[in-house]
């Protein structure tokens, strides 16, 4: 039996690792397994990242290595805001029909329950985001600056 080389691939499902992959301590950032950092196993070789959290990590496919970018997890995490936001907005407006309909103050405990629930969405979706956007401008922060070319005279 010989040994098989893991490629990643990407599908509609997630994205099969290509080697064993761990998350630090917040979640949020990808780590090699053997690091320091490595705090929650993400995925053994082979096996499937969902595409949920594939798009949160900001995941992608390059030469066939599970890589992390960290402006597509942002804009990935963006718009899913935008659609938590408007399915919030949505249910705000359907409750509000249905006291007009009803001529009633109290919202019916199934909507509110589902109101409670779409906060509590988004919210945490916010929190995800603003964590993603600190942990990318501090990888800018770390990675040197371009050098500079010298213009000739």
């Amino acid at each position: 039996m010989g040994l098989a080389i893991a490629k990643s691939k990407t599908s509609e499902e997630g994205i099969v690792a290509d080697r064993k992959l761990w998350l630090d301590a917040s979640r949020d950032r990808v780590v090699e397994h053997g690091s320091a950092e490595s705090a929650f196993l993400l995925a053994n070789e082979g096996s499937l990242i969902p595409a949920s959290e594939a798009r949160r990590l900001g995941l992608s496919v390059k030469d066939g290595k599970v890589h992390q970018d960290r402006v597509v997890q942002v804009a990935a995490l963006r718009k899913e805001l935008a659609e938590v936001e408007g399915r919030q907005k949505a249910h705000a407006e359907k409750i509000a029909a249905h006291k007009t309909e009803n001529a009633v103050k109290d919202t019916p405990s199934e909507m509110e329950a589902e109101r409670v629930a779409l906060d509590a969405e988004v919210e945490s979706v916010r929190q995800v985001l603003a964590q993603a956007i600190k942990a990318a401008a501090v990888k800018a922060e770390a990675e040197p600056a371009p050098a500079k070319k010298k213009r000739k005279k």
